[in-house]
């Protein structure tokens, strides 16, 4: 943001170092802006604002007393989508060992590199995967329209340790992979899926008759 100094007489004047302050006030919240000045004496005033959506009101002393027009609003709005910033949340990412056939879910909402949420965001994709590739493949549900929410919801039948990989790219080919272990325990007992299997001697797995006096075991 420029800042133009003049005297009492309309010319332009030399800034003698801190006398001049620019407050932003965001919510309940004041960052004091830095002044910088360029090689053709032109002053700046910088500030990093990080949330958006919130009005900032602009305020600037010179030795203490208010410039006129100060406390104009500027308006935020949110950055470019970072790969790097959006962090999948839910079940899916706990890695605490679960039965097998027990829904995981996760989540991926697109935000800015400050966290901002976005709700539309053109070329951002979200991919899962697993290592090793014994898992059926995932998919990952559309972007929800208002609030740009990726969601994912999957039932690990085979039991086994994976590690899953959730990658985000954002529009500017940026990708980030994420791991999270997941344990598929064995499920419940399950009596239509389990067969039974007579053996004969030695446990020889036989169809036939067994021979009076040798042992019949049933697997």
């Amino acid at each position: 943001m420029p800042v133009t100094v003049y005297d009492q007489f309309g010319n332009l004047a030399a800034i003698p170092p801190g006398a001049l302050s620019v407050v932003l006030t965001q919510g309940s919240a004041d960052f004091a802006a830095t002044i910088v000045q360029d090689a053709d004496g032109n002053y700046f005033a910088q500030a990093t604002l990080e949330q958006a959506g919130v009005p900032v009101t602009v305020n600037a002393q010179i030795n203490g007393q208010t410039l006129p027009g100060s406390g104009f609003a500027l308006e935020t709005t949110v950055g470019a989508p970072s790969a790097e910033a959006s962090v999948p949340t839910g079940t899916g990412t706990s890695g605490q060992p679960s039965p097998a056939g027990t829904t995981q879910s996760i989540s991926i909402a697109p935000t800015d590199a400050f966290g901002n949420p976005i709700p539309n965001a053109p070329g951002y994709s979200v991919t899962v995967s697993f290592v090793p590739p014994d898992m059926p493949p995932v998919t990952v549900t559309a972007p929800d329209p208002v609030t740009g929410l990726y969601t994912v919801d999957y039932d690990p039948t085979v039991a086994g340790t994976y590690t899953m990989v959730v990658t985000v790219t954002d529009p500017q080919g940026n990708s980030v992979p994420t791991e999270y272990p997941l344990v598929v325990q064995p499920g419940a007992l399950s009596a239509a899926a389990s067969r039974p299997v007579a053996g004969g001697v030695s446990g020889v797995r036989s169809s036939g008759p067994i021979a009076a006096g040798s042992p019949a075991v049933v697997r």
